[in-house]
């Protein structure tokens, strides 16, 4: 398993999927917990963890699919898999004192401390 401060990256290579208390696909923004009872922000696309919206324009927006208020946790996922363009952090934590670099769901060796 690969090391990260992730809140939901498992190694596994299977991507984090949900649905509604109707069983279709997660969409849009959910409020949930995290173990220790603190607030975290998801975002959803299609059932997947994804902070890819678009405006009504049709211009592409990045924002966190996950992020936890309390300390400025923030993770970018596309489609399920940690990702974030343009070689900035996907995984943004421990008070922005860590950063962690992945491309589809493969962390690369650039870390930041």
């Amino acid at each position: 398993m690969t090391e990260t401060l992730s809140l939901f990256y498992k190694g596994d290579g299977i991507a984090v999927t949900s649905t509604d208390e109707n069983g279709n696909p997660a969409e849009g923004l959910r409020v949930g917990k995290d173990k220790d009872g603190n607030e975290v922000l998801l975002r959803f696309r299609h059932g997947y963890l994804d902070g890819d919206s678009f405006d009504r324009n049709g211009t592409p927006l990045t924002q966190p699919a996950v992020e936890r208020p309390c300390d400025g946790h923030l993770e970018y996922w596309r489609q399920g898999l940690l990702h974030r363009d343009g070689g900035e952090a996907a995984v943004i934590a421990a008070g922005f004192g860590m950063k962690e670099y992945w491309v589809e769901g493969e962390k690369c060796e650039k870390e930041i401390r």
